[in-house]
């Protein structure tokens, strides 16, 4: 059940308490079986306390603008295609990039970014000039 950061404020965004709390019962029960350094390192990576924990989570948000650049390359996404208000605020799929920019903590991490975002761009003015 991972729910999306929203960055449009007309979208409905859950309880931040109530996320976290589902979050750590499905790591409970996801993790139970397993060593508790699983577990510490999960935890570890949800504080981002060490260097390690702070490169997994931004390779963790930058995927999310690659897979935007996917699906713009591929003409994946159709917003004619489902809700049309899904995403009020945004143009097709700049939203994952603005919920991702703010949240990185690095210089490498914000240049990984740029260069996502210069490349996405490109192909969405690529896409409208077609």
């Amino acid at each position: 059940g991972d729910v999306a950061t929203r960055a449009d404020t007309t979208a409905d965004a859950p309880d931040p308490a109530a996320k976290a709390a589902a979050e750590r019962e499905a790591m409970a029960d996801l993790t139970d079986p397993l060593p508790d350094r699983i577990r510490n390192a999960f935890a570890e990576y949800e504080a981002r306390e060490t260097p390690t924990a702070v490169l997994v989570k931004e390779c963790d948000l930058l995927d999310t603008c690659l897979q935007a650049l996917v699906y713009e390359r591929a003409e994946r996404y159709d917003p004619a295609e489902g809700d049309p208000e899904a995403f009020r605020e945004y143009a097709a799929l700049d939203e994952f990039f603005e919920t991702t920019v703010r949240r990185l903590r690095t210089e490498t991490g914000r240049s990984v970014f740029e260069r996502l975002h210069e490349r996405y761009r490109d192909e969405r003015s690529i896409g409208s000039a077609e």
